[in-house]
């Protein structure tokens, strides 16, 4: 079975970031789109159906928790399936991981980001069960 070709946002300002997760995506069918602040990946989630949005918290110009509100707010008030979002940061206490799922992100994955984690997320998003 071919695994299915995904569309992916991620949300990332740091480059060093944003090239680990593209070597790491480099020989899957998916297609990674970057937006380096929130306030990109707003107008891109609004403006392209993703599969899959990669997160990142900590962000200039619009930090990943209001990007996560606005891709919400905009998904209800046009009846849109709720794309999944996927917090990406190092904060991982308790705490931190609630916040996160109660602010709308379906999962999170902890910084320093490992192949294998990536790809297991994106594994449990590309099955339709």
């Amino acid at each position: 079975m071919v695994p299915a070709s995904l569309k992916i946002l991620l949300a990332e300002d740091n480059k060093d970031n944003c090239l680990l997760i593209q070597c790491y995506l480099k020989t899957t069918p998916h297609h990674l789109d970057i937006a380096d602040n929130g306030r990109v990946a707003v107008t891109k989630a609004k403006a392209t159906d993703y599969d899959l949005i990669l997160m990142d918290i900590q962000m200039p110009i619009m930090d990943g928790y209001e990007a996560t509100k606005e891709i919400r707010a905009w998904e209800e008030l046009h009846s849109k399936t709720p794309v999944p979002i996927v917090a990406q940061t190092a904060l991982t206490r308790r705490e931190d991981v609630r916040k996160m799922l109660a602010s709308g992100f379906n999962h999170h994955l902890p910084k320093p980001i490992e192949q294998t984690s990536l790809l297991d997320i994106i594994q449990k998003y590309s099955s339709p069960f």
